[in-house]
């Protein structure tokens, strides 16, 4: 048997090393090979250039899509504005005489201060009932003490009406 010098025996390793990288290769594509298959499997070149020209029109679509909702979500956020969405009630007894809170104030408004209070004074022999609109949280037809307290009740506080303490 005959001994290696130290030359053939690193050429030796280098080739034992090479042979594994090899080997270590021919997995790494065969494996890749599979992927492959698999992938394309029963697809041609034409097939998916198919389905990358569905994939880009889907997309288009939905971004159209996602825009028709932005639009539809600030028309119902511009007319949630106007809806009426502050109420403040305000129950108070507007006669010394009689015993009970049943007179009151109501203030029903949007989210611009527009809308309206209505008022109630319940006396023994009367019932009288008031109607006044409000603009902007205010009104043309002065308010009483009551009504300025339903309006800020209903949580919209204009600013003259933060004085008022309840």
């Amino acid at each position: 048997m005959k001994t290696l010098t130290l030359p053939e025996l690193i050429i030796s390793l280098i080739l034992l090393c090479t042979l594994a990288g090899v080997m270590l290769l021919y997995r790494k594509i065969r494996a890749l090979g599979r992927f492959q298959k698999k992938f394309f499997a029963g697809k041609t070149g034409a097939d998916l250039e198919e389905v990358i020209i569905d994939q880009g029109k889907q997309i288009q679509k939905q971004t159209q899509d996602l825009k028709t909702l932005s639009q539809a979500n600030r028309i119902v956020a511009e007319m949630q504005q106007l809806s009426l969405q502050h109420v403040g009630i305000f129950r108070f007894n507007s006669f010394a005489d009689l015993g009970g809170n049943n007179s009151f104030a109501v203030a029903i408004l949007d989210a611009h201060g527009n809308g309206f209070v209505l008022s109630s004074l319940y006396g023994r022999d009367t019932c009288r009932t008031y109607l006044k609109p409000i603009e902007h949280g205010q009104s043309k037809i002065p308010l009483t003490e009551e009504e300025k307290k339903a309006i800020l009740e209903s949580r919209y506080m204009p600013v003259e009406y933060n004085s008022i303490v309840q």
